[in-house]
């Protein structure tokens, strides 16, 4: 449902800047101060003049100011891992690992989309702490600037857990293009953010796992279903997907630096309310492991 105008809502034109914003890591203070540089970067950050209202460190500035796959991809420092219980090997080798013990506004941006944002929180009440993702007939993403190469950490995984989905979900049209859980990698290619390919993993309430759908609202992002249906509402799933086979198998294509993942609850469309909730975000150089009762869809 990302990355398309929608011309029936007043929040438009601020979402999409919003989001231009998040993705190429500018902000209105930078863009317009007077520096030597800003003629050259003014086709990738015109649109992108609203700030979010956060300040983002300085090696995000850097890479996120125009694609440039040729550059080195610097290594992004990885949170603590949880103090419960060891370590697994492939946690402590990640490039990324996000407990979600909480919720560093450094690092994650809430970025709205429609009339208003999900209500994203770090949730205690379960086995362990984790993100919940509560949305009323709302969307907004919540977004992490990370560079990376998906050939040298080609692994993904999470847990994601859905209390609730999404009433009236239709993936392939745009009054019903909802999935009450996603998680989006998004990726440096040519073109305005918008245009930008991504990968979309959802748990869908109606389509069979694997099931590949062209999104709704963008050309350039794919939906691929990791979870589906009501058979394990509020029990845990583990997901672990290969970045560079689903993007080849999609796109046709080796896949360019990845260049943000995001997480999202998401009901507006059809003016649903869902609920899900997220745990141990990882990129890894090798495929991590999950429990025998969490599912590994993989395709």
């Amino acid at each position: 449902m990302l990355g398309s105008s929608r011309r029936h809502r007043p929040g438009t034109l601020r979402a999409v800047l919003l989001f231009i914003c998040a993705i190429l890591g500018g902000c209105a203070r930078r863009a317009l101060s007077p520096r030597p540089q800003a003629a050259a970067l003014r086709t990738h950050s015109e649109a992108g003049r609203i700030s979010s209202g956060r300040t983002t460190s300085s090696w995000t500035s850097d890479v996120y100011r125009t694609p440039t796959p040729q550059r080195a991809v610097p290594h992004v420092p990885t949170l603590p891992p949880r103090a419960k219980g060891p370590v697994p090997p492939a946690e402590a080798q990640a490039l990324f690992y996000e407990p979600f013990d909480q919720l560093d506004p450094e690092r994650w941006q809430n970025i709205k989309f429609g009339k208003g944002r999900v209500d994203y929180t770090i949730d205690t009440s379960l086995d362990s702490p984790c993100l919940k993702g509560h949305s009323k007939a709302n969307a907004s993403i919540m977004l992490t600037r990370i560079r990376f190469d998906p050939h040298d950490s080609p692994w993904i995984s999470w847990r994601w857990r859905v209390e609730k989905l999404v009433e009236g979900e239709n993936l392939r049209e745009k009054k019903g293009s909802d999935a009450s859980a996603r998680v989006y990698v998004y990726f440096d290619t040519p073109g305005t953010p918008w245009q930008r390919r991504s990968i979309d993993y959802v748990w869908s309430a109606n389509l069979p796992v694997g099931t590949t759908v062209a999104s709704a609202f963008s050309k350039s992002s794919v939906i691929i279903v990791a979870e589906s249906g009501s058979e394990h509402l509020g029990s845990w799933r583990g997901v672990v997907r290969n970045i560079p086979e689903d993007y080849r198998r999609r796109f046709g294509a080796d896949p360019p630096a990845a260049v943000a993942i995001g997480l999202m609850v998401d009901s507006d469309n059809t003016g649903s309310e869902a609920i899900a909730y997220f745990d141990e975000l990882m990129v890894s150089r090798q495929r991590p492991r999950t429990s025998p009762s969490e599912s590994t869809p993989q395709g």
